[in-house]
């Protein structure tokens, strides 16, 4: 029983991280696309933020993903 909740309390304390980190990463985003400042996300925001991904796809690519994807 100790050990169940040592792997459940490590699997949440990572999960946690994650998705803080999530978080940040998805608000240092939005400010860097939020081009009027007005806190919401209109079309030339979506058109910077779709800028970045591409440039992020251009580099990292999709094969890794999609090799990842094929093995399961």
């Amino acid at each position: 029983m100790v050990r169940f909740r040592q792997v459940c309390s490590s699997s949440f304390d990572f999960l946690r991280l994650t998705i803080s980190f999530v978080e940040d990463v998805s608000k240092a985003l939005f400010k860097a696309v939020d081009r009027n400042g007005n806190g919401e996300l209109d079309l030339p925001d979506v058109m910077a933020l779709a800028a970045i991904v591409s440039k992020l796809v251009d580099r990292f690519g999709t094969q890794n993903v999609n090799q990842q994807a094929a093995q399961h």
